[in-house]
């Protein structure tokens, strides 16, 4: 992929465990990012909140779940709106 993309090559050379996790995750957010899949991948590795923080966003942690669409509580007496909404 980085060929493709004409990116420079990677040396392992003295990188930590946490370094490379760290440029593995960045490496896949550049990979989904017109592809609908950041929010997901971030969900996964519990980075969210942070991430969304670290960007400027007043992120709390409710909302790495969506809020439940008003209609669908109307229909269904049984669900309860996603706390935090």
């Amino acid at each position: 992929m980085r060929v493709i993309a004409n990116a420079s090559l990677i040396t392992l050379g003295g990188i930590t465990q946490e370094g490379l996790k760290d440029f593995i995750l960045q490496e896949r957010k550049f990979g989904f990012l017109f592809e609908g899949k950041t929010r997901e991948d971030l969900l996964r590795h519990d980075l969210f909140i942070s991430d969304a923080i670290s960007r400027g966003k007043n992120a709390q942690p409710f909302h790495v779940l969506c809020p439940i669409p008003q209609i669908d509580i109307d229909a269904n007496p049984e669900i309860i709106q996603n706390e935090g909404y």
